[in-house]
Order: C-alpha cells, then structure tokens, then sequence
C-alpha cells in the first residue's frame, strides 16, 4: 500500500512538476507515457524494469518527483538482488532529488534512505557489479491501466506491462481484455531509438439496451428522454440505469437494470391502465348503454305513435268509435309523449357521459419524463400548487321524478 501511494504522489510530480519541458508538448506526453509504465512494473515488482522506464521518463521531462522514483526503484531492486549497481544508482538518484529540491515533498525521505544507504555502499566500494544497467538493443515498453488487461506481441501472449529487448523492424502489438475493445496496432522499431511507449487504456464494449413499449410510448434513461417507443437497441456504458416509460393512459413503468460490459439485455415495459383511463372506458360504456336505451324508447315512441295515428283515422273514416277505443288512443298517445321524455333524457345523459369520457382522455396526459421524485424526499407540512398534480374529475348522476341528468367536477 506504501508503495502505491507513493507511486501516486510521484505521477502527480510528474504531471504538474516545474522542472517538465513544457515547450515540449510532445516530450512531456512521452514522459507521462514512460511513467505509467514503470508504475505498472513497480506494482508488479519488476524493479529494474519500473527503474528503466523511470529513466526514459526522466530523459524527457525531469522532475525531483521522477529522481526520487528512480532512487525508490533502484533500492527495490538492490534490497531483492543485492547487487551493488543498483545500491549506487539508488544513492545516485536520490541526491538528485535533494539537490533539484531541498524543500520539496521528497527532499526529507530521500534524505532520510540516504543516510542508511551511503553506509552500506562504502562497505560494498570495489564490489563487482553483475547487471547492466543500460541495455544495448532496442526495447518496447507496453503497459494498460485496464483491469484483466493482457498484451500480446507478436501473436505471442507475453506479461503486463511488457519490457523486452526485441529485433528492430515492425512487429504486431495487441492488447485486450474481457468487456472491453480490443486494440490492434504495428509498432515500429527503431535499430536505435527502439519504439515509443504504450500505455494502452481499453475502451469498454458498450452494453445493449432494448426497452419493448407499446408504440408512441415516451423512453427515459437515467432520467434523460430518448424517444418514442418503437426504439433500436440503445448503447450504454456498463452499470445500474434507471428506466422509466410513459404513455398516455397508463400508469408509468419504472425498473432499474444492471448491465455487464458488452451484455445485451431487453426490458419488456407492461404498461397498466391509470384509474383515470379506466373511469374513462367504463365513461364511455355507460354513455353507450344511455344511447341505446334511449334509441330504444324513440323506437318505442314510434310504434306508438304509429298505432294511434291507425286509430284516429279510422275515427276519420267510420265516425264515431266506442269509448274503449278512444281509450287505447289516449293511452297510446301518453305512452309515446312518456317514451319520448325518456328517450330524450338518456340521449342527454349518454352524450354527458360521452363528453365526460372523453374528457378524462384528452386529460390524461403521461406523467412528466425523468427520474420519479425519491420517497424519501420530506415533503412540505403546507399544500402548494403542484403544476405537475394530476386532473381530478367527478360525475354525480342525477335522477328525478320528470327526467334526469349529471353533475361533472373538474378540478385542476
């Protein structure tokens, strides 16, 4: 844990540290470049690798941050080897980054390894050096920050980060992980200089989102509208999302899904009718039944109207008509007057219920899109105006002894 935080503060050295070449935009990309790969060998304590590619940094961009990582990884690999090469270069680089600063972050650490270092150099003084320090041939230096991340060169799987020696010329480099894309390159390298550095950050396969509503239905994603309902596959980065679906009529389809880098998953929205949809259907069923009855007392009104127009023609034709005749006339010229109030009254109430259905259509409007409010949110002690509120509407039937009708409620 020392170790990487210590490899933390050390990038951040490098990234922001007055000694960089900053007229040297390019250089100092590189040098950023050469770190990471020399904090990826550092992690995995590849030491004398973490120390070349420290080296190649501090080339092009020195800093007192890079000096001390130089001293921290040639000690790495004096304490695991014991070779006396890397003892010097240790002591070498850490009075580098006193000198460069006296004051810095470092300056008192590499003081501090300093004075327990220089003792144990002037025992070992004469001692020959096995390793070399700086390798002749040219070399690649491949790393990725990417979880899993594996490298192969040359069609040939190697480690993570890879520093080799290897033949001048262009050679193939892959690096790939499970859930991300994998990255394909030639690397050229020079008999000389070698190659440039890579550290190769994969980017994740994005996830596939199908959400199936009924068509027209509106589609948020974590709160952001995409569109209407028929939508293609939606491509999205690899986490928890939140989906909601609205559409005029039905209650709104919430679900929250967690998706694998480069899964493909399909959420079927099932949309419930809202009360106010069904108040309208059964609205709409009663108006009808009104209708058809009152379309059935006119049928009525007319067959009798009919036979008592039969009965006063025959009155015209052969005079007077017993009194039990008049009679069934007068009864069936009341019963067509009643079946024709009645008639008029359900017509009413259907087109009032008609038009009240149809009202709680044209109000029934899906719910705003976006992120449904937390039900952990306090509301408020006092009533305010809530623009969003729903429409509110009442029907009281009313019947009296000479017809009927309705009362409709409308509240905003």
């Amino acid at each position: 844990m020392r170790a990487r935080a210590v490899l933390v503060s050390l990038s951040l050295a490098l990234l922001h540290g007055g000694a960089a070449r900053a007229d040297d935009v390019s250089a100092t990309a590189e040098a950023d470049t050469y770190f990471k790969v020399g904090a990826r060998a550092y992690q995995a304590g590849r030491f004398a690798d973490a120390a070349e590619a420290f080296a190649k940094a501090n080339e092009r961009a020195s800093t007192p941050g890079l000096l001390f990582s130089l001293g921290q990884a040639n000690r790495m690999e004096f304490a695991a080897r014991n070779d006396p090469a890397r003892l010097s270069e240790a002591v070498r680089w850490y009075e580098a980054c006193v000198k460069a600063a006296p004051q810095g972050k470092r300056a008192n650490e590499a003081a501090e390894y300093l004075s327990r270092l220089r003792p144990q150099l002037a025992a070992m003084a004469g001692t020959a050096s096995s390793v070399t320090l700086r390798p002749a041939k040219p070399r690649v230096m491949i790393s990725s920050p990417t979880e899993g991340a594996r490298i192969a060169f040359d069609d040939r799987e190697v480690g993570e980060p890879y520093i080799a020696e290897v033949a001048p010329g262009k050679h193939r480099v892959s690096v790939y992980a499970p859930g991300y894309v994998r990255y394909d390159r030639v690397l050229e390298v020079d008999a000389t200089a070698g190659a440039p550095p890579l550290d190769v950050e994969l980017r994740p396969i994005p996830s596939q989102l199908l959400v199936e509503a009924p068509a027209g239905a509106l589609v948020a994603i974590d709160g952001e509208l995409r569109g209407e309902a028929p939508l293609r596959p939606l491509a999205l980065s690899a986490g928890s999302h939140d989906i909601r679906v609205t559409t005029s009529g039905a209650l709104p389809f919430e679900q929250s899904v967690v998706l694998a880098r480069g899964a493909t998953v399909t959420v079927r929205a099932s949309l419930e009718r809202s009360s106010q949809r069904k108040l309208a259907i059964a609205t709409f069923s009663l108006a009808g039944g009104a209708l058809a009855a009152g379309g059935a007392f006119v049928g009525w009104s007319l067959l009798n109207a009919s036979e008592a127009r039969s009965l006063y023609r025959d009155t015209q034709t052969l005079g007077n008509l017993p009194s039990s005749t008049l009679d069934r006339y007068h009864s069936l010229d009341d019963a067509r007057q009643k079946h024709l109030e009645r008639s008029i009254a359900l017509m009413a109430a259907g087109g009032a219920l008609g038009a009240l259905g149809l009202t709680l259509v044209v109000f029934d409007r899906p719910p705003a899109v976006g992120a449904a409010p937390s039900s952990k949110e306090a509301l408020p002690s006092e009533t305010r105006a809530n623009p969003s509120a729903p429409v509110e509407l009442g029907f009281t039937p009313i019947v009296l002894p000479s017809g009927g009708g309705a009362s409709l409620d409308l509240r905003f």
